[in-house]
């Protein structure tokens, strides 16, 4: 697949992966050093609260309870808490815890004499201003780097109930460069991130993609007509709905398909049926036209001629009577030959195959045209005469018989010998062969005798002449059995054979 799924699976969880990351980094270089300031001014304002709430309650700094909430918060809270009073003496100082002696009179308390002012002046005399981070009218909160430590601080100054003055400071650790460490770890932690989600997405867009190249393959069959394939999947999510879907569809569709390909069928043999009664209707009357203007031109010239009183005697009317009488009977007979050939070639008349016996068939021909022979002195032999039973259209295969000893009686030549010879042959037929003597066919001319309406002796009269259907209707019948026919030349001759199926 040029775009695989995979790939872009992968692609996708990398990008996400490598987002983050970046996203991440972004947020620790511009957003996080804000947001940390920002949660140190909360915790001191809290801190505020609290001991300005235990002020207006006129809570002594030596009262036991406000002593450990101090405490609480320096620790918990990591602030520095100092209060001084009105006069700048320091009172409290977390990071010099001292022990605050009620009775003892206030002077001896006091540390310095300077007023209040001047002392946080001395406190953060070390501590240089960087800028003012929150103010009102309670408190101001600042930004001042220490110059000893060289470390920020944030200390909010206010002034509380009493007068006396709180001072909260709270180390800020350098952000710059905990976010240059995180933002490093960061870089190490998506790298690896990458490679073991490149193997997880790999992992699993092969088992994910896997039931979709199938859909796919088997989607390509069908367009192909191929729908043999079938999706065997057993989810029951989206790709299993779709499987399903597609094996409904590929169901529906083959089915489709089939009675479509029958439909056609169906319609290419009736179009095909049509065209050939087409063609039989059009070869039909190009036939009876070019074959019976001969006898329709003698028949009316006889009857002009009885009709204008020609044959004034009776011996000459009965001879223009026996004429037009002959040429009916032979346009009759023409007629006849021309509807079965044309049936048999264009597939309107089927074969009836049975069971019979070809040597009685064949002595039933030989008997019907011995009145024939006779009129003209011919032997008739059947020779090698076994009890043969064959499987064929027996009326047909008589026709076939009956056309080759016409054919035989009016080639045959003085020796008036005619031959049948009746034999199984070595793959499971029975050959039938008709022989006269007489002239040989010439080579050229042998394959047009099966032709319609090829006379051989253009010369023959009417009387002894043949329609010239008889040898195409053999060869339409013996070809409708899938079987072999012929003609061959031999000494003193020509052999006529036909095939026809022997009973197993």
């Amino acid at each position: 697949m040029k775009k695989s799924i995979r790939r872009k699976l992968f692609l996708t969880i990398s990008s996400i992966v490598l987002f983050i990351i970046t996203l991440t980094m972004l947020l620790n270089t511009f957003i996080l050093d804000n947001y940390y300031i920002g949660n140190k001014k909360k915790d001191l304002v809290k801190a505020y609260n609290v001991i300005n709430k235990y002020y207006n309650k006129s809570v002594e700094i030596g009262d036991e309870t406000f002593q450990l909430e101090l405490e609480d918060i320096s620790e918990n809270r990591n602030v520095n808490i100092t209060i001084l009073d009105k006069d700048g003496n320091i009172i409290y100082n977390s990071g010099r815890p001292m022990q605050i002696d009620k009775e003892a009179p206030r002077e001896l308390k006091n540390m310095s004499a300077i007023n209040a002012f001047d002392r946080q002046i001395e406190m953060f005399s070390n501590y240089t201003f960087k800028k003012e981070l929150a103010k009102n009218n309670s408190y101001v909160i600042d930004l001042y780097q220490s110059d000893k430590l060289n470390s920020d601080f944030i200390i909010l100054n206010a002034t509380l109930e009493n007068g006396d003055i709180l001072a909260l400071r709270s180390s800020v650790e350098t952000i710059e460069e905990s976010a240059k460490i995180s933002n490093e770890f960061l870089l190490m932690v998506g790298g690896l991130s990458i490679v073991i989600g490149g193997i997880i997405a790999f992992a699993v867009s092969k088992e994910f993609t896997k039931p979709i190249e199938e859909l796919s393959n088997i989607s390509e069959n069908m367009a192909n007509l191929d729908f043999s394939k079938k999706y065997i999947g057993e989810t029951e999510d989206e790709v299993g709905v779709l499987g399903s879907s597609i094996n409904k569809l590929s169901e529906k569709l083959e089915i489709t398909i089939r009675d479509l390909k029958e439909a056609n069928s169906e319609l290419e043999k009736d179009i095909e049926k049509k065209s050939k009664v087409d063609e039989m209707r059009k070869q039909f009357l190009s036939d009876v036209s070019h074959e019976l203007k001969t006898p329709i031109a003698l028949i009316q010239g006889y009857a002009e001629g009885l009709v204008e009183n020609v044959a004034d005697d009776k011996e000459s009317r009965d001879y223009y009577c026996s004429v037009i009488i002959d040429e009916a009977d032979k346009m009759d007979k023409l007629v006849r030959q021309l509807l079965t050939l044309s049936k048999i070639e264009y597939g309107g008349q089927e074969i009836n195959p049975q069971e019979f016996n070809i040597v009685k068939l064949v002595n039933t021909v030989i008997k019907k045209t011995e009145l024939m022979a006779k009129e003209v002195n011919i032997n008739v032999i059947l020779k090698n005469n076994p009890d043969v039973n064959v499987i064929a259209d027996e009326f047909m295969i008589e026709q076939v018989v009956t056309n080759y000893m016409t054919n035989a009686i009016k080639h045959v030549d003085d020796k008036k010998k005619i031959e049948i010879t009746i034999e199984n042959t070595a793959d499971g037929k029975v050959r039938v062969s008709v022989f006269n003597t007489g002239s040989n066919i010439p080579e050229d001319r042998i394959n047009k005798v099966w032709d319609r309406f090829y006379k051989l002796d253009e010369s023959r009269n009417r009387e002894n002449g043949g329609t010239g259907i008889g040898l195409a209707l053999v060869k339409a019948i013996v070809s409708k059995h899938d079987n072999k026919y012929g003609a061959q030349n031999v000494e003193n001759g020509v052999v006529f054979y036909f095939e026809v199926d022997a009973k197993r």
